[in-house]
Protein backbone atom coordinates (compact mmCIF):
# COMPACT_ATOMS: atom_id res chain seq x y z
CA UNK A 1 0.00 0.00 0.00
CA UNK A 2 1.18 3.70 0.38
CA UNK A 3 3.65 4.59 2.78
CA UNK A 4 4.98 7.96 4.61
CA UNK A 5 8.36 8.00 5.35
CA UNK A 6 9.06 8.40 9.03
CA UNK A 7 10.87 12.16 8.48
CA UNK A 8 7.26 13.63 7.11
CA UNK A 9 5.41 11.58 9.94
CA UNK A 10 7.46 13.04 12.21
CA UNK A 11 7.38 16.05 11.34
CA UNK A 12 3.98 16.88 10.49
CA UNK A 13 3.20 15.01 14.11
CA UNK A 14 5.60 17.98 15.64
CA UNK A 15 4.56 21.08 13.82
CA UNK A 16 0.76 20.22 14.21
CA UNK A 17 -0.62 17.30 16.07
CA UNK A 18 -1.36 15.45 12.42
CA UNK A 19 -1.28 12.24 11.59
CA UNK A 20 0.14 11.04 8.17
CA UNK A 21 0.10 7.95 8.42
CA UNK A 22 -4.24 8.59 8.87
CA UNK A 23 -5.85 8.84 4.89
CA UNK A 24 -7.96 11.76 6.03
CA UNK A 25 -4.79 14.09 6.99
CA UNK A 26 -4.51 14.54 3.46
CA UNK A 27 -7.58 15.79 2.58
CA UNK A 28 -7.04 19.44 0.72
CA UNK A 29 -10.10 20.74 2.22
CA UNK A 30 -8.43 21.24 4.90
CA UNK A 31 -4.79 21.99 5.02
CA UNK A 32 -2.66 19.22 3.26
CA UNK A 33 0.63 18.67 4.55
CA UNK A 34 1.96 19.41 0.60
CA UNK A 35 4.64 21.77 2.56
CA UNK A 36 6.45 18.48 4.28
CA UNK A 37 7.19 16.87 0.66
CA UNK A 38 9.36 17.40 -2.59
CA UNK A 39 7.45 18.69 -5.26
CA UNK A 40 6.86 16.18 -8.40
CA UNK A 41 8.25 18.27 -10.67
CA UNK A 42 11.89 18.85 -8.70
CA UNK A 43 11.89 15.20 -9.00
CA UNK A 44 14.86 14.25 -11.87
CA UNK A 45 12.81 11.99 -13.74
CA UNK A 46 15.48 9.82 -15.25
CA UNK A 47 14.32 6.23 -14.71
CA UNK A 48 10.56 7.25 -14.49
CA UNK A 49 8.53 5.37 -16.70
CA UNK A 50 6.12 6.99 -19.17
CA UNK A 51 2.39 6.72 -18.74
CA UNK A 52 2.35 4.79 -21.85
CA UNK A 53 3.59 1.76 -20.24
CA UNK A 54 1.71 1.63 -17.14
CA UNK A 55 -1.45 1.63 -15.48
CA UNK A 56 -2.30 4.38 -17.09
CA UNK A 57 -2.83 3.37 -20.33
CA UNK A 58 -4.91 0.19 -19.34
CA UNK A 59 -8.15 1.08 -20.61
CA UNK A 60 -10.04 -1.52 -17.73
CA UNK A 61 -8.67 0.43 -14.86
CA UNK A 62 -9.31 4.08 -16.21
CA UNK A 63 -12.89 3.29 -17.48
CA UNK A 64 -13.29 1.87 -13.88
CA UNK A 65 -11.95 5.04 -12.56
CA UNK A 66 -14.31 7.17 -14.71
CA UNK A 67 -17.24 5.19 -13.39
CA UNK A 68 -16.49 5.19 -9.59
CA UNK A 69 -15.13 8.65 -9.16
CA UNK A 70 -16.70 10.71 -12.25
CA UNK A 71 -13.48 12.54 -12.68
CA UNK A 72 -13.71 13.22 -16.86
CA UNK A 73 -11.46 15.85 -16.47
CA UNK A 74 -8.32 13.49 -15.30
CA UNK A 75 -8.70 11.31 -18.76
CA UNK A 76 -9.00 11.34 -22.30
CA UNK A 77 -9.17 9.04 -25.60
CA UNK A 78 -6.10 8.17 -27.30
CA UNK A 79 -6.53 5.92 -30.27
CA UNK A 80 -9.50 4.74 -29.36
CA UNK A 81 -8.81 3.97 -25.93
CA UNK A 82 -9.53 5.39 -22.86
CA UNK A 83 -6.81 6.53 -20.72
CA UNK A 84 -5.07 8.47 -17.55
CA UNK A 85 -4.67 11.94 -18.62
CA UNK A 86 -0.74 12.70 -17.75
CA UNK A 87 1.45 15.45 -17.85
CA UNK A 88 3.17 15.77 -21.06
CA UNK A 89 0.46 12.58 -22.45
CA UNK A 90 1.76 9.18 -23.14
CA UNK A 91 5.63 9.79 -22.89
CA UNK A 92 4.48 11.99 -19.90
CA UNK A 93 5.35 10.41 -16.54
CA UNK A 94 3.17 11.98 -14.01
CA UNK A 95 -0.48 12.05 -13.09
CA UNK A 96 -2.34 14.88 -11.39
CA UNK A 97 -5.54 13.77 -8.70
CA UNK A 98 -8.61 16.11 -8.41
CA UNK A 99 -7.45 18.09 -5.21
CA UNK A 100 -4.40 19.94 -6.61
CA UNK A 101 -4.82 19.61 -10.71
CA UNK A 102 -5.75 23.43 -10.20
CA UNK A 103 -2.85 24.33 -7.71
CA UNK A 104 0.22 21.66 -9.33
CA UNK A 105 2.72 23.34 -6.70
CA UNK A 106 0.34 21.19 -3.75
CA UNK A 107 0.57 17.96 -5.15
CA UNK A 108 2.50 15.39 -3.06
CA UNK A 109 4.18 12.81 -4.97
CA UNK A 110 3.90 9.27 -4.64
CA UNK A 111 6.01 6.70 -6.70
CA UNK A 112 5.22 3.38 -7.86
CA UNK A 113 6.90 0.20 -9.57
CA UNK A 114 6.42 -2.17 -12.28
CA UNK A 115 3.22 -1.05 -14.39
CA UNK A 116 2.18 0.36 -10.91
CA UNK A 117 1.10 -1.87 -8.98
CA UNK A 118 -1.34 0.16 -7.11
CA UNK A 119 -1.93 3.12 -9.47
CA UNK A 120 -5.38 1.91 -9.84
CA UNK A 121 -6.40 2.10 -6.17
CA UNK A 122 -4.07 5.02 -5.87
CA UNK A 123 -5.73 7.31 -8.32
CA UNK A 124 -9.46 6.37 -7.06
CA UNK A 125 -7.98 6.82 -3.12
CA UNK A 126 -7.11 10.25 -4.28
CA UNK A 127 -10.23 11.38 -5.98
CA UNK A 128 -12.39 9.70 -3.65
CA UNK A 129 -10.67 11.02 -0.34
CA UNK A 130 -9.63 14.49 -2.00
CA UNK A 131 -6.04 13.75 -1.80
CA UNK A 132 -3.59 15.99 -3.37
CA UNK A 133 -1.64 13.04 -5.08
CA UNK A 134 0.95 13.08 -8.03
CA UNK A 135 0.91 9.77 -8.79
CA UNK A 136 3.87 7.87 -11.56
CA UNK A 137 5.54 4.38 -11.40
CA UNK A 138 9.78 4.28 -11.78
CA UNK A 139 12.02 1.44 -12.80
CA UNK A 140 13.01 -0.85 -10.18
CA UNK A 141 16.73 1.34 -10.08
CA UNK A 142 14.49 4.52 -9.61
CA UNK A 143 11.98 3.29 -7.56
CA UNK A 144 14.50 1.82 -4.50
CA UNK A 145 16.43 5.45 -5.05
CA UNK A 146 14.37 8.57 -5.42
CA UNK A 147 12.08 7.96 -2.09
CA UNK A 148 15.79 7.86 -0.21
CA UNK A 149 16.90 10.86 -2.23
CA UNK A 150 13.56 12.85 -1.73
CA UNK A 151 10.49 13.34 0.30
CA UNK A 152 8.05 11.55 -1.31
CA UNK A 153 5.28 8.88 -0.77
CA UNK A 154 5.35 5.35 -1.98
CA UNK A 155 3.89 2.01 -2.50
CA UNK A 156 5.59 -0.67 -0.47
CA UNK A 157 4.83 -3.72 1.32
CA UNK A 158 6.00 -5.19 4.93
CA UNK A 159 8.16 -7.33 5.52
CA UNK A 160 10.72 -5.85 3.14
CA UNK A 161 14.20 -4.26 3.35
CA UNK A 162 14.16 -1.50 0.78
CA UNK A 163 12.67 1.28 2.64
CA UNK A 164 13.19 0.13 6.13
CA UNK A 165 15.74 2.85 7.36
CA UNK A 166 13.28 5.22 6.33
CA UNK A 167 11.34 4.29 9.45
CA UNK A 168 7.93 4.07 7.09
CA UNK A 169 4.22 3.61 8.46
CA UNK A 170 1.50 2.39 6.03
CA UNK A 171 -1.70 5.15 5.77
CA UNK A 172 -4.35 3.52 6.82
CA UNK A 173 -7.98 3.58 4.65
CA UNK A 174 -10.67 2.04 6.11
CA UNK A 175 -10.70 -1.69 6.49
CA UNK A 176 -10.96 -3.64 3.51
CA UNK A 177 -14.88 -4.19 2.07
CA UNK A 178 -13.83 -7.50 0.24
CA UNK A 179 -17.16 -7.35 -1.96
CA UNK A 180 -16.40 -3.86 -3.37
CA UNK A 181 -12.59 -5.15 -3.76
CA UNK A 182 -14.22 -7.91 -6.09
CA UNK A 183 -16.23 -5.05 -8.20
CA UNK A 184 -13.18 -3.04 -9.25
CA UNK A 185 -13.67 -0.66 -6.48
CA UNK A 186 -10.16 -0.43 -4.58
CA UNK A 187 -11.04 2.83 -2.31
CA UNK A 188 -10.89 0.90 1.07
CA UNK A 189 -7.57 -0.85 2.33
CA UNK A 190 -5.29 -3.49 0.77
CA UNK A 191 -5.63 -5.38 3.94
CA UNK A 192 -3.10 -7.77 4.44
CA UNK A 193 -1.80 -10.78 3.27
CA UNK A 194 -0.92 -14.09 5.20
CA UNK A 195 2.43 -15.48 5.30
CA UNK A 196 2.31 -18.95 5.92
CA UNK A 197 4.63 -21.70 6.75
CA UNK A 198 4.47 -24.75 4.57
CA UNK A 199 6.17 -28.60 4.70
CA UNK A 200 6.09 -31.58 3.31
CA UNK A 201 3.19 -33.98 3.84
CA UNK A 202 4.45 -36.27 5.38
CA UNK A 203 6.63 -34.54 7.83
CA UNK A 204 3.61 -34.15 10.73
CA UNK A 205 3.58 -37.80 10.88
CA UNK A 206 7.18 -38.71 10.52
CA UNK A 207 8.89 -35.76 12.63
CA UNK A 208 5.46 -34.49 14.59
CA UNK A 209 7.16 -32.20 17.40
CA UNK A 210 9.88 -30.50 14.48
CA UNK A 211 6.28 -30.00 12.63
CA UNK A 212 4.66 -28.76 15.83
CA UNK A 213 7.42 -26.17 16.73
CA UNK A 214 7.36 -24.91 13.07
CA UNK A 215 3.93 -24.75 13.16
CA UNK A 216 4.44 -22.42 16.47
CA UNK A 217 6.80 -20.33 15.26
CA UNK A 218 5.97 -16.75 15.25
CA UNK A 219 7.59 -13.37 15.31
CA UNK A 220 6.18 -10.29 15.85
CA UNK A 221 6.52 -7.65 13.03
CA UNK A 222 8.33 -4.94 15.10
CA UNK A 223 11.09 -7.85 15.59
CA UNK A 224 11.39 -8.79 11.77
CA UNK A 225 11.73 -5.23 11.16
CA UNK A 226 14.43 -4.94 13.95
CA UNK A 227 16.20 -8.13 12.05
CA UNK A 228 16.13 -6.97 8.92
CA UNK A 229 17.26 -3.71 10.03
CA UNK A 230 20.87 -5.82 11.36
CA UNK A 231 20.92 -7.32 7.60
CA UNK A 232 21.76 -4.04 5.74
CA UNK A 233 24.45 -3.98 8.09
CA UNK A 234 26.35 -6.57 7.39
CA UNK A 235 24.78 -9.22 9.78
CA UNK A 236 24.59 -12.72 8.74
CA UNK A 237 20.86 -13.76 9.01
CA UNK A 238 20.98 -16.63 11.13
CA UNK A 239 23.27 -15.09 13.58
CA UNK A 240 20.91 -12.75 13.81
CA UNK A 241 18.37 -15.08 14.62
CA UNK A 242 20.87 -16.81 17.28
CA UNK A 243 21.32 -14.07 19.08
CA UNK A 244 17.67 -13.32 19.47
CA UNK A 245 16.68 -16.77 20.59
CA UNK A 246 19.81 -16.50 23.01
CA UNK A 247 18.06 -12.94 24.28
CA UNK A 248 14.30 -14.38 24.26
CA UNK A 249 14.73 -18.12 25.67
CA UNK A 250 10.81 -17.73 26.98
CA UNK A 251 9.77 -17.21 23.55
CA UNK A 252 12.05 -20.41 22.20
CA UNK A 253 10.52 -22.43 25.03
CA UNK A 254 7.18 -21.57 23.68
CA UNK A 255 7.73 -22.67 20.62
CA UNK A 256 9.49 -26.50 21.65
CA UNK A 257 7.21 -29.57 22.48
CA UNK A 258 8.08 -32.25 24.39
CA UNK A 259 8.02 -35.95 23.99
CA UNK A 260 4.47 -36.11 26.27
CA UNK A 261 2.98 -33.44 23.80
CA UNK A 262 0.68 -35.10 20.90
CA UNK A 263 -0.54 -33.46 17.82
CA UNK A 264 -4.68 -34.15 17.47
CA UNK A 265 -4.75 -38.00 16.01
CA UNK A 266 -1.50 -38.93 17.45
CA UNK A 267 -1.08 -40.34 21.02
CA UNK A 268 1.68 -41.64 23.23
CA UNK A 269 2.32 -45.89 22.91
CA UNK A 270 4.50 -48.17 25.08
CA UNK A 271 7.24 -49.98 23.76
CA UNK A 272 4.95 -52.51 22.31
CA UNK A 273 3.17 -50.04 20.70
CA UNK A 274 -0.03 -49.96 22.52
CA UNK A 275 -1.47 -46.89 23.05
CA UNK A 276 -1.11 -45.33 26.82
CA UNK A 277 -3.72 -43.45 29.16
CA UNK A 278 -0.83 -41.80 31.46
CA UNK A 279 3.17 -41.64 31.76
Amino acid sequence: GMFVPGVAKALAMDQGGVALEFFRSYNASWQPPSHLFDKFDDIPTSGLLPCSETKFYLSQYITQYVEITGDTAGVEVVQGRLVAKCLGGGSGNWWLAPACRHAPDTCIPMLDTGTGFGLDSSMQRAAVYNMPLALAAGSWMAYTQKPKAQQMLFFWWKPDTTFIELSPEAVMYPNKDQSQWGQGIKTTDNGETGLSKWAHGLLRHNEPRLHSMLRNIKVAPDVLDSMLIQTLHGKNEAQIACDWLKSNPSVLASWVTFDTDCEKGLGLVDAAGRYVDSV
